[in-house]
């Protein structure tokens, strides 16, 4: 004992500075002398060297990601599409989904291609347009893709022509809302039914209305002073006129030559009244042929005879009727 006592006491004694009494060697034997290096090899603890090269390793790497202080971008600003990775495929996508094909319509995103094509799986109109200019087009069949075009024409002046008839559906009606100050409106011929109407809106010559009642019936609408009249041609603006119909007053309907006041006659088969019927007043000296008005009646204001079947005689104060007989104007008494 003592012997080894002394043999370890003369090996602690022979150890130099910085050293310990180890092992680094691989498996068992005899005690080593280790140094610094030998103890961070065995403890996995980095050199200062080595620490150093991690350091300027790490820096580096931070260097590569983060900008130093003062070298960032605003807090605003923009950036081309191009900077923006993915960004126009993210838009290519987001659009192809929002679109939605409707009836007739087809869409199709190529994505490899980056296309998007909206079509049409509709047949579209066709059929022949014709070569008149301003022609009103039609439907041609019932297929409600054909067009074809039609008689009537609708000029640059929104004039229409080559219309032949217009039938309305029951209570339709045909309006004129417009301002007739001077020309003349004129119906040429119209085969109505119930519910025409020319309401005549601000029209002031003429100033009437003409409207077909329910019953079937033409009816004039005095609005104002005015008249209806007939001309000897068919050119309402050229030709003159040769009977006018006026409304005199309430009630009373006037008929005229070439105008309103120039009273002119009416033709008929038979009258029936349920009231008064005036005849002209004459005096006997103004009393017209009456040759020439065989037959007709008229009242006599100045008459000296008062017997039945006497020829009339002026000079008097009587007020009698009168007969042409186709010679003489007789008096005729009740």
């Amino acid at each position: 004992m003592n012997q080894l006592l002394s043999f370890l006491f003369t090996a602690l004694r022979g150890v130099t500075q910085n050293r310990v009494i180890g092992r680094k060697s691989a498996g068992t034997g005899r005690a080593e002398l280790l140094d610094g290096s030998d103890l961070r090899t065995i403890a996995s603890v980095y050199s200062t060297a080595e620490v150093d090269d991690e350091i300027s390793a790490f820096g580096a790497s931070l260097a590569s990601v983060y900008q130093p202080i003062g070298s960032y971008a605003a807090a605003t600003h923009s950036h081309t599409t191009a900077d923006i990775t993915g960004f126009a495929e993210a838009v290519d996508d987001e659009v192809a989904s929002l679109l939605v094909a409707g009836t007739n319509i087809t869409v199709t995103y190529n994505d490899a291609a980056n296309t998007l094509t909206i079509a049409s799986t509709a047949s579209g109109i066709g059929g022949s347009t014709g070569a008149s200019d301003n022609r009103l087009l039609r439907s041609d069949g019932t297929g409600g893709a054909t067009l074809q075009a039609s008689g009537i024409t609708i000029d640059d002046s929104n004039n229409v022509s080559g219309v032949a008839n217009v039938t309305l559906v029951s209570g339709g009606q045909i309006r004129s809302a417009g301002t007739f100050s001077s020309a003349l409106a004129c119906i040429d011929g119209f085969n109505a039914g119930t519910g025409f109407v020319w309401t005549g809106h601000n029209i002031t010559t003429p100033a009437l209305n003409y409207y077909m009642e329910g019953s079937g019936e033409w009816t004039l609408r005095h609005r104002a002073a005015g008249s209806m009249s007939w001309t000897n041609g068919n050119n309402a603006a050229t030709g003159s006129r040769t009977l006018v119909v006026s409304r005199q007053s309430d009630g009373v309907l006037q008929i005229g030559t070439t105008a309103p006041n120039a009273l002119g006659s009416l033709a008929c088969a038979s009258i029936i009244a349920s009231a008064l019927i005036g005849i002209g007043a004459y005096t006997v000296s103004t009393l017209p042929s009456a040759s020439a008005n065989a037959g007709r009646i008229a009242q006599v204001t100045d008459s000296s005879v008062t017997t039945n079947g006497s020829a009339v005689a002026g000079g008097g104060s009587n007020r009698v009727m009168v007969f042409s007989n186709g010679t003489n104007w007789d008096v005729v008494v009740a």
